[in-house]
C-alpha cells in the first residue's frame, strides 16, 4: 500500500491565493466561517458556539495532517494572509488513489472565484504530486454553487444517496462527483 507523507507541508500557491498550513491564530476567521448560519447550512455539522471551538477545530486538522491523515490548507490572499477559507484532501481510499475534496469560504468572499482557484491547485497537486487517481467531491443536493464549482473544475455527476442529518432531524441528498486523472 503507497503511503503519503506531508512533511514538510506542501504551501501551494496560485495566481491570487496561498493555501498554507492553518495555525491557531487563524481562530477568529475560522470561527466566523464555522459559526456563519448560511455559510454551513448544506453541511452535517454543528456551528460553532465559542472561539474554543474554532481552536478545537483548529488543532484537530493540525494533528490530522501532522499524522497524514489528510491534508488541510487554510486559504489566504496572497497580499493578506488572513484566513479566508479552507479547502482539503481527506478520507483517503484504503490503497490511497481516491480522496475526497472539501472546502468553505468566508461568506465576505465568495463569488470572486476564489475558490476555483483554490480547488484547481489542489487537484495539480493531488493528482500530479500524490498520483491520485480519482477525486471526489460530495456535495449537498440543494447547494448549487457547490455544483457548479465542481463542474467547472471538470467532475462528473456519478450518484446521489440519501442520509440523516446528525445534528438536525431531517433527511438530505447527496451528490457524488468525481475526476479522474
Amino acid at each position: 500500500m503507497r503511503s503519503i507523507n506531508f512533511h514538510p507541508f506542501p504551501k501551494l500557491s496560485t495566481e491570487r491565493l496561498l493555501l498554507r498550513p492553518m495555525k491557531i491564530e487563524d481562530d477568529k476567521e475560522m470561527f466566523s466561517i464555522l459559526s456563519d448560519k448560511n455559510n454551513r447550512q448544506y453541511l452535517d455539522a454543528p456551528l460553532a458556539t465559542s472561539l474554543k471551538d474554532a481552536q478545537q477545530f483548529i488543532k484537530a486538522r493540525i494533528k490530522g495532517v501532522a499524522d497524514n491523515e489528510f491534508i488541510f490548507w487554510a486559504i489566504s490572499l496572497k497580499k493578506n494572509p488572513t484566513l479566508i477559507g479552507t479547502i482539503c484532501l481527506w478520507n483517503f481510499s484504503k490503497d490511497k488513489l481516491t480522496a475526497e475534496l472539501g472546502y468553505e469560504l468566508a461568506t465576505a468572499h465568495q463569488a470572486n472565484g476564489y475558490m476555483s482557484e483554490a480547488v484547481g491547485g489542489v487537484l495539480e497537486y493531488g493528482f500530479n504530486k500524490l498520483k491520485f487517481k480519482t477525486i471526489k467531491g460530495y456535495v449537498h443536493s440543494e447547494n448549487q454553487p457547490s455544483k457548479k464549482l465542481l463542474k467547472n473544475a471538470g467532475f462528473k455527476y456519478k450518484s446521489k444517496f440519501t442520509e440523516k442529518n446528525t445534528y438536525r432531524e431531517e433527511s438530505y441528498t447527496m451528490e457524488v462527483y468525481e475526476k479522474n486523472k
